[in-house]
């Protein structure tokens, strides 16, 4: 009796319909564990915690470049109310006039213009030329030829404040003089002179 030749075993290697060990599958390689190390130091890097400590670490320092803001601009608004408390000083002397601007026919001023008067009822005014006579407003007020005191031949004019008069006192602060000057000879020729003294 023959044997059939399609029953014969195939002594070179296993049938057609088995799988390779090495297929596919095991040519990708071996699939990464996620609980590998290295997987966990991944994660580790971007896990929320990470997140938050930026953000507080951001946080702290905007606020700490918004307190050396604050810090800086109140030195600037220091410098600047400085700047305006000395302005203001200028500007409060630089309103007392001096006695070298006064013009040459104003001989003789009282008190010195700037200095304080020690009485509140010492008198004020000027001396001119004897060929000029005078006029004072004071404080915006014109006096009144009989309140005036001084001899007009020798070109003085002086005002003390008393009771009834225009001014009965000097009240604490800056008063300001008005000098109108004429030429008795020409009286057209005239001219002013201000100044001012502190009570």
């Amino acid at each position: 009796m023959t044997t059939s030749q399609n029953s014969r075993p195939d002594l070179h290697g296993s049938s057609s319909g088995e799988e390779d060990p090495a297929g596919p599958e095991n040519e990708a390689g071996p699939k990464e564990d996620p609980s590998s190390p290295e997987n966990e130091a991944v994660q580790r890097e971007t896990s929320p915690s990470d997140t938050n400590e930026d953000a507080v670490f951001l946080s702290s320092a905007d606020a700490t470049r918004q307190q050396k803001r604050r810090i800086l601009l109140g030195t600037v608004a220091s410098i600047l109310l400085c700047g305006g408390i000395v302005a203001a000083t200028i500007a409060l002397s630089s309103h007392v006039k001096k006695e070298d601007t006064r013009p040459t026919n104003i001989v003789m001023v009282h008190p010195t213009p700037g200095s304080p008067l020690v009485l509140s009822a010492e008198r004020v005014g000027v001396r001119v030329r004897q060929t000029w006579y005078c006029e004072l407003v004071i404080d915006g007020k014109k006096i009144p030829e009989e309140q005036l005191s001084g001899s007009k031949e020798l070109g003085e004019c002086f005002f003390r404040p008393d009771k009834g008069q225009t001014i009965e006192k000097w009240s604490p602060g800056i008063h300001t003089v008005e000098v109108k000057f004429f030429s008795l000879a020409y009286p057209d020729i005239n001219d002013t002179y201000t100044f001012s003294f502190r009570a």
